[in-house]
């Protein structure tokens, strides 16, 4: 199961990453921005189908979570294919996709921020807001109140920095999550078997004295 983490932590920063570039290419060349975001997108959605497919088969387990991990790969592979592929009818409809995904993706960061909370975790408000935010961007996006094409490359550019760059706050602060209720369990544990081999010391004392 800490390996299945592990592994689940990995592919969530290869996104973030890849958010990122993405958003740092927009905002350098916002002319030709379109063009080079379906493109390199679509490619990056090729390699991240991939990477999740090759981690299912080198698992060869049945877990659930695996397999949901196939099935986005195999979505994100046609996707990819789809816009490499038709760039032209995809840069049509760039500014619903991508805003589209990112209020997807604030929705998904907004339940793992209330999830952080029901955990007792201290630090979740941070996250609770750039969860808003990330939804608030992603309406925005879709609204597209300016004027000019390359003002709104521009402003997806930095939505997905903005994403990309809290994905990996909200990714370290799970982390940190994990490994104190991973130090609790296993302090639990401690003290249970403590307490077991006390009253078994205990029990043969008595044993002994009779």
């Amino acid at each position: 199961m800490n390996a299945l983490l592990r592994q689940r932590r990995t592919s969530s920063i290869i996104v973030a990453l890849i958010s990122i570039v993405l958003g740092v290419v927009l905002i350098m060349y916002p002319k030709d921005a379109a063009t080079i975001f379906v493109i390199v997108c679509g490619y990056s959605l090729i390699a991240l189908g991939i990477y999740y497919a090759i981690v299912y088969f080198a698992r060869k387990s049945g877990v659930a979570m695996l397999q949901a991990e196939l099935l986005l790969g195999i979505v994100l592979l046609l996707i990819g294919i789809w816009m490499v592929t038709k760039s032209q009818s995809v840069i049509a409809l760039l500014q619903y996709v991508v805003g589209a995904l990112i209020v997807i993706h604030g929705i998904i960061d907004l339940q793992a921020s209330l999830n952080i909370k029901r955990a007792g975790f201290e630090k979740w408000g941070m996250s609770l807001i750039l969860s808003i935010v990330t939804l608030a961007l992603g309406v925005l996006i879709i609204l597209d109140p300016f004027s000019a094409t390359e003002v709104l490359m521009v402003v997806i550019g930095v939505v997905l920095v903005f994403d990309g760059l809290s994905d990996v706050y909200l990714i370290a602060v799970l982390s940190k999550l994990f490994k104190e209720v991973k130090s609790a369990v296993t302090e639990a544990e401690q003290e249970a078997n403590a307490i077991e081999t006390d009253g078994t010391v205990e029990d043969d004392g008595k044993a002994e004295n009779k």
